[in-house]
């Protein structure tokens, strides 16, 4: 259970540190910049919502497809 919980908390860093610069391109180039912003705005949560929902999307698409395995072995 925590190797599994482990999995799923490395699925979601990476997809934070990979949905951030292709949302924000100027994260790369200027982030101090970017995080001013942010906190002008008070926008903090916005980058963890959208991960999350990004994280079960792909959570369901693993589901499906390992549920689709399954079914194909006890097939064959």
């Amino acid at each position: 259970m925590i190797k599994r919980i482990a999995t799923e908390l490395i699925i979601f860093f990476v997809l934070l540190c990979l949905l951030g610069p292709m949302m924000h391109p100027d994260l790369l180039s200027d982030p101090v910049e970017r995080f001013e912003k942010m906190g002008e705005l008070g926008n903090y949560l916005h980058p963890f919502i959208y991960t999350a929902v990004a994280a079960v999307i792909l959570f369901i698409v693993r589901l499906i497809v390992n549920m689709t395995r399954k079914l194909i072995r006890r097939g064959n």
